[in-house]
């Protein structure tokens, strides 16, 4: 039997012992030390068996994405990662690269239309080009001249094509606003109303001016802003029908500055929209209206530049285009 025993002395010489047996608490006290050995080891056991089941998948989730990315590096852009529905972190990792995937899918798309029309819009030119240039070297001295007065026109037509685009590369991959500065926006409509006045006379047609009231200045690249609205201009004209009547105007409009043309055309239907906008997008399946195609992208370029849209909407009838444009873009 096991015991403690505690002693304690008394007046008189004599001692006080008592004691209490400890055997209980001996057994108690081994029974917590063997449970918490057998607990110990059962945690180690179960963190072990735990972790291999989470690193097996975890595993099998990384695979599934090296899986993918493996697939996408060898050209099929059409791989997804799966989504198991489980709501956890991969499930949120997938649904951003798929999201991330789907946007380089539409731009490697984007890039091989825009390459198809660039091939398709120059082929002519040069074609036309080289045939005049065969002509002119073959023509006698008279003829000469006038033929390359042509080879000129084709020239300047593949400039003008070649130009444009390096403008929406450029107003795309601008983040810097060093060039911008505070400009009139009834003064840059003014200007280009009177550049084009001449024009349309020459052409029949009827070339408005419409400058709407308490009109503020705003913060902008002046260059960008008058080759979008040329653009528009000469859309116009090109669209807007023989002797028909076209109006330059700036405005606000609920917390925007509006600055577009408005004509009296066959219009753009709401559903090609869209695609008017796109570079090289024309809506004669033919391409056989002339034009490349670019002149509307660049403005929806130089007004998301500027933080604002390109705006189509119906004329009733015709089309109006315009800068749609915040006025707080200074901001």
């Amino acid at each position: 039997m096991e015991a403690g025993i505690a002693l304690r002395p008394l007046p008189g010489g004599l001692w006080l012992v008592s004691g209490r047996t400890i055997g209980e608490r001996l057994a108690l006290q081994r029974t917590l030390e063997r449970s918490l050995l057998v607990a110990s080891v059962f945690s180690i056991l179960l963190g072990l068996v735990c972790g291999l089941v989470i690193a097996r998948y975890v595993g099998r989730r990384v695979d599934a994405v090296a899986s993918v990315a493996d697939r996408i590096t060898g050209g099929d852009l059409t791989q997804r990662v799966a989504i198991t529905g489980s709501g956890d972190a991969f499930d949120t990792l997938a649904r951003q690269v798929n999201r991330m995937l789907d946007r380089i899918g539409a731009l490697m798309d984007e890039l091989r239309m825009l390459t198809d029309c660039l091939a398709h819009d120059l082929r002519s030119p040069v074609g036309r080009l080289r045939a005049r240039v065969d002509a002119a070297m073959a023509a006698g001295e008279r003829e000469r001249d006038s033929l390359l007065a042509g080879v000129l026109q084709e020239a300047d037509s593949l400039m003008r094509i070649l130009t444009t685009v390096l403008e929406i590369g450029r107003s795309e991959a601008m983040t810097s606003r060093n060039q911008f500065a505070w400009l009139d926006p009834a003064e840059l409509a003014g200007e280009l109303a009177e550049m084009y006045e001449p024009i349309a006379e020459e052409k029949g047609m009827k070339l408005g001016l419409d400058i709407g009231p308490a009109l503020l200045p705003l913060f902008g690249h002046r260059q960008l802003l008058a080759q979008a609205l040329s653009n528009l201009v000469d859309n116009a004209f090109h669209y807007g029908g023989e002797g028909g009547e076209i109006r330059l105007f700036a405005r606000r409009d609920d917390g925007h500055i509006r600055i577009g043309v408005e004509d009296r055309g066959r219009g753009i239907a709401e559903e090609d929209r869209a695609e008017a906008r796109r570079r090289f997008g024309r809506l004669d399946a033919s391409r056989a209206n002339g034009g490349a195609g670019l002149g509307l992208a660049l403005a929806a370029a130089v007004a998301h530049l500027h933080e604002g849209d390109l705006a189509l909407e119906d004329n009733d009838p015709g089309l109006r285009a315009s800068l749609c444009i915040p006025q707080a873009n200074a901001d």
